[in-house]
């Protein structure tokens, strides 16, 4: 069902409901329509009706077209709540949704005119503004009248080139003017610049969000690049216009709605868009203090202090000692730009933490933290993940000087630079497996022993079946289970391959959570579990309490990380085998069923199989290994950390992202104990 196909069909009727009189209440009418829509395909029919609202709302705000008698229809359609569904039959009968629909539209009390309906749709606002400016620009975008909005190619081709033009004659002043823009929304509670949804869902004459995160990116392309000498302002303001209306209008964001009403088929598509989102409209970030802890703490270990490159003999303690220098740069000094390293980092202190000479020691810095020949270099418009690799080393070359990116962008990158010499000087290709994994657990065990939270682990066995829990937490009210994985999204995954990508998260979050579901069915079954780790035993007994299940990665997965997402992942899982459109990749896809099986079988043993449940799965979390250090700052005990992590358990935004939902029920409850009250 097309915007033509709608049209078509309210046009065949109105002649003569026109003057025809309605004969049933508003309750009747509702359920007449509702008795088209199949119950299979509720969501369906609701998504049709939104995009036509889009379709027509676009088409009136910015052609002119007039719209009204269809706008009517369809704002009939919605208040039925076509979700609600119930029609046996196997196809959605729109000829009468439509008849039934303008008899519904005549008796709907509507309580605002067409301007203000559509103005304050934020979505429709940021359409209609980046269609009409794109065209004062010069470009071409089209609205044909079989629905949604076609760029030709040509005019593609047009804005990727100005993009490119633009962002080369700025140079590196671009870098400087959005980082200047980047600072503002920095969190000293989340130690993170906060770029990203905005999660707005109401606002009147809503304006395009700048993309930040692409501009950023953008600008470290062309870092090295100084500045046209008649570049100024102007060429500045109309690159970002430029790349905020296009970008718009790749409609790559995910709303809160639809991932509320996703249908099980509608998977792999959101968990590809949040992929393609979170590569080009967030940043990678960890907080510097953490980045601190975790890379001292993996690289100190004898597994991985002992690498060495046989050719060059430099060795992974040296690359600790560059790594803590410029940690203690970012740590000491909060900044929000970038920072020349020539003008802080004395040569000789450099010389003397490497134990090289200071010609050496610079070159070694060089090697492993810096881009040597630039950020970035493929990136153009639309981003893609592969074109993004800032986050890959902190460090920057223009001129032959190195400039530290900012605090939290370069501390993550601090990790992964590190961590990436290990992998090239270990012997093996199986890095990841054979070092990453174990230390992961390990390190995680160490961080709340360090907080002086007591925390189990170790194998059980009942009853001729055995199991190993990665580490298990206990306070008077709830049993939490931990399974950390090391595995991230690939970059394959990243750019959009919606295979790969639910194949990395069969791995980061489906075999974990099936993990510690199978440790809470055996408590469900048996009443208790004993781990035994050498000659220590600890038996979990369940009593009353509720036990909670987190995966844990040693990366962030941003938006799939989000708990809405979650529950949707792990029920479209348990009731759906995914197929394949390319018969030959099927068997990619073989370890995410076998998951899910294994987490379907140990959910029914659980009782947490229950779909009657408006949020099933509500007791399982996928949390970053930098989600749960945030957790644990706040946190002395058992207690405390359940309390901090169910702190925004029952909070679904449009942010989709957990740390700034913690950061604001942290400042609600600020504001809530600020509250004085006076007596009357």
């Amino acid at each position: 069902m097309n915007i033509s196909d709608f049209k078509s069909l309210v046009d065949a009727k109105i002649d003569r409901l026109s003057s025809a009189k309605v004969d049933f209440s508003e309750a009747e009418l509702k359920q007449q329509i509702l008795n088209c829509i199949p119950f299979t395909q509720r969501y369906e029919a609701l998504l049709i009706v939104r995009q036509l609202e889009t379709d027509f709302a676009l088409r009136w705000l910015c052609d002119a077209e007039p719209v009204q008698l269809y706008a009517d229809v369809i704002r009939a359609l919605k208040a039925v709540r076509l979700d609600e569904g119930c029609s046996p039959s196997n196809q959605i009968d729109w000829e009468r949704v439509v008849e039934l629909g303008l008899k519904y539209a005549k008796v709907f009390d509507y309580d605002d005119p067409l301007d203000q309906r559509w103005s304050s749709n934020s979505r429709l606002s940021q359409f209609s503004y980046a269609i009409r400016r794109l065209r004062e620009l010069g470009y071409r975008i089209e609205l044909p009248q079989s629905g949604e909005i076609v760029i030709p190619d040509s005019d593609r081709n047009r804005i990727k080139s100005e993009v490119s033009r633009l962002a080369k004659e700025l140079g590196r002043s671009l870098a400087f003017s959005i980082v200047d823009c980047i600072g503002k929304t920095y969190s000293g509670v989340t130690g993170r610049y906060h770029v990203g949804r905005t999660g707005k869902t109401v606002e009147l004459n809503a304006k395009p969000e700048m993309p930040l995160a692409y501009l950023y990116h953008l600008g470290l392309r062309y870092f090295s690049c100084e500045p046209a000498p008649s570049v100024g302002i102007d060429e500045l303001d109309l690159l970002i216009e430029l790349a905020t209306c296009a970008l718009t209008l790749e409609d790559i964001g995910i709303s809160l709605l639809e991932l509320q009403f996703a249908r099980i088929q509608d998977l792999p598509d959101l968990t590809k868009k949040s992929a393609l989102y979170d590569a080009a409209f967030t940043l990678t970030q960890a907080k510097p203090i953490d980045a601190e802890a975790y890379i001292f703490w993996l690289l100190k270990h004898p597994k991985l202090a002992q690498l060495n490159n046989k050719k060059t003999g430099r060795t992974a303690v040296q690359v600790l000692a560059l790594a803590k220098l410029l940690l203690q740069i970012i740590k000491h000094r909060v900044f929000h730009d970038f920072i020349g390293i020539e003008s802080i980092l004395d040569p000789m202190r450099l010389a003397f933490a490497t134990g090289l000479d200071v010609n050496s020691a610079r070159s070694f810095l060089r090697e492993v933290f810096a881009h040597e020949h630039g950020a970035n270099q493929k990136l153009s418009f639309p981003p893609r993940d592969t074109n993004i690799d800032a986050a890959f080393r902190p460090l920057l070359v223009a001129q032959d000087k190195l400039f530290l990116q900012p605090g939290p962008i370069a501390a993550r990158a601090v990790i992964n630079a590190s961590l990436d010499w290990c992998r090239k000087q270990w012997p093996t290709k199986m890095f990841d497996d054979e070092v990453v994994g174990p230390l992961f657990e390990e390190f995680v065990r160490d961080i709340f022993t360090k907080k002086g939270i007591e925390i189990f682990y170790g194998q059980y066995e009942i009853d001729g079946e055995d199991g190993e829990c990665d580490a298990v937490l206990e306070t008077k009210d709830v049993i939490i289970f931990f399974e950390l994985k090391s595995k991230m999204l690939t970059r394959k995954a990243r750019s959009g391959d919606d295979i790969t990508a639910l194949a990395d998260l069969g791995q980061a979050i489906v075999r974990p959570q099936a993990q510690a579901m199978r440790h809470h069915a055996f408590l469900t079954e048996y009443g208790s579990l004993t781990l035994r780790c050498g000659k220590v035993q600890h038996v979990i007994n369940k009593l009353d309490r509720e036990v909670f299940k987190i995966s844990i990665t040693r990366g962030d997965l941003h938006s799939l990380h989000d708990r809405p997402y979650l529950q949707h992942l792990l029920r479209t899982g348990c009731g759906v085998t995914f197929e394949t459109k390319d018969v030959s990749r099927q068997n990619e896809l073989a370890q995410l069923h076998n998951y899910f099986d294994r987490f379907k079988a140990a959910a029914v043993r659980a009782g947490e199989m229950d779909f009657t449940k408006p949020f099933p799965f509500s007791n399982s979390w996928s949390l970053s290994v930098f989600h749960l250090m945030l957790l644990l700052e706040r946190s002395n005990n058992a207690e405390d950390f359940a309390k901090e992590l169910q702190r925004n358990r029952r909070v679904f935004t449009p942010l989709r992202d957990f740390y700034q939902e913690y950061a604001f029920m942290l400042d609600l409850e600020a504001s809530r104990d600020n509250l004085v009250t006076t007596p009357q």
